[in-house]
């Protein structure tokens, strides 16, 4: 399925592209579309959610430098939709923790202080372990970038020192 989603994505930019409509507000559109997808399709945890933006991010500047279109602005749009989908899902996932939390303090008997209590402790695990995705993911996104980037750079360089050698 995440194939499938990462395919749809690539073929979401070359539309785009084809359209002349590949600007780095779509991109990043794009890039938060498909993201949000799927993480809403996927149960992740903090490792997942760090492959999930990766992946994002790969097929994303593969497809760009297909097209011709592989920019620091351009990665830069990418990762932001990236992370805007990411920390989208988990607010309101935390928002919905939130609302289970305040239904039941507002129902709070003694028969479920301790139902109560492990709602607090799985709303305090899950902060955590969004911090720890947004962090992974942001990771996860500045590598990528610098990776893609580097790719470029190399590319670059190679084709200058194929200039000089023939002569150009």
């Amino acid at each position: 399925m995440l194939d499938e989603k990462l395919k749809t994505l690539a073929e979401d930019l070359k539309l785009a592209k084809e359209s002349n409509e590949l600007t780095i507000v779509n991109i990043a559109k794009i890039v938060e579309d498909a993201t949000r997808k799927i993480v809403d399709e996927l149960t992740f945890d903090k490792d997942m959610g760090h492959e999930i933006v990766k992946d994002v991010l790969d097929t994303t500047a593969s497809t760009l430098e297909e097209l011709g279109e592989l920019t620091a602005d351009n990665i830069k749009a990418s990762n932001e939709g990236a992370m805007d989908a990411v920390q989208g899902s988990l607010q309101g996932e935390m928002g919905n923790r939130f609302k289970k939390l305040e239904a039941l303090h507002n129902n709070l008997t003694e028969d479920i202080k301790e139902d109560t209590l492990a709602i607090a402790k799985e709303f305090k695990a899950f902060g955590e372990l969004a911090f720890d995705v947004l962090a992974k993911a942001a990771q996860g996104a500045i590598k990528g970038a610098q990776e893609a980037l580097e790719k470029k750079e190399h590319s670059e360089t190679k084709k200058t020192t194929q200039n000089k050698t023939n002569g150009n």
